[in-house]
């Protein structure tokens, strides 16, 4: 069992947790059931984004999506929404598009036309959009943890119907907490990752990553996506985008190369 107490003083310190009130939410199981509680109780002693960051912690140790055959079996009887993209060629390398219940992530180098791709396939694919200008780790989980509440809840006829959620350019929002290589800074990673891992599974949501690339060189001399390890296993599929110019002319060819975590031809 995750203690609360001993995840304070590892992610909060020794100075920090000890003003941190838990009384009454010691397990993992309590302080994330009673999460407003807690942040009420604390907000005026170690502030609301120490809470959120004890929560985040907390998750990332206590929360773990395993993929069990009977997960499987539910998934293959599940009725599956098909995104279609606009592309022949790319729908027959999803095997018929995005689908729901799937986290696919689209990187590549500026400039290849991921943000393109996706605004192309979301207007296709979509009635209705709506945009959510997010430019802080910590908005983007709340506004996450919101919409699952909402949507198991149905408490909004908006959020029932959803179908598609696409993030642009998360590497923007994750690389900087990530630069001083902290504990705290992994945990929040982790958290996004099992946020999205639960928008696709428990709400049969098709998600849309986009993410840039980093100097280092992956599987077949092939770009590596952001994010280092702590974000590897957020996808179920990737997407890599590698645009090319044959002549001095305006013409523009990409090449998309598609596979489960490490890219392949």
């Amino acid at each position: 069992m995750v203690k609360v107490a001993e995840v304070a003083y590892e992610v909060l310190g020794e100075v920090v947790a000890k003003s941190f009130n838990n009384e009454g939410f010691l397990s993992a199981e309590d302080f994330l059931k009673n999460f407003e509680q807690v942040k009420e109780a604390n907000k005026h002693t170690i502030g609301e984004q120490n809470v959120m960051l004890l929560r985040c912690a907390i998750i990332s140790k206590h929360k773990c999506l395993l993929r069990s055959g009977q997960y499987l079996s539910k998934k293959a009887l599940e009725q599956t929404l098909v995104l279609r993209t606009g592309s022949s060629k790319l729908d027959k390398l999803l095997d018929g598009g995005f689908r729901t219940g799937e986290v696919v992530e689209v990187y590549g180098r500026s400039g290849q036309g991921k943000t393109q791709l996706m605004i192309h396939t979301t207007i296709l694919a979509c009635f209705r959009q709506r945009l959510c200008p997010i430019f802080d780790v910590f908005a983007l989980q709340e506004l996450l943890y919101t919409f699952i509440e909402a949507k198991k809840s149905k408490s909004h006829e908006v959020y029932t119907k959803v179908k598609l959620i696409v993030l642009d350019n998360i590497s923007a929002l994750l690389s900087p907490i990530l630069e001083y290589k902290s504990s705290e800074g992994y945990a929040v990673v982790n958290s996004v990752s099992t946020l999205l891992r639960r928008l696709s599974v428990e709400l049969n949501i098709a998600v849309l990553v986009i993410n840039g690339t980093v100097t280092d060189v992956g599987p077949r001399g092939l770009p590596k996506s952001a994010l280092g390890v702590y974000w590897q296993q957020t996808a179920d599929k990737q997407l890599l985008l590698m645009g090319y110019q044959e002549t001095p002319t305006l013409s523009y060819n990409c090449q998309i190369t598609a596979s489960a975590h490490a890219p392949i031809t």
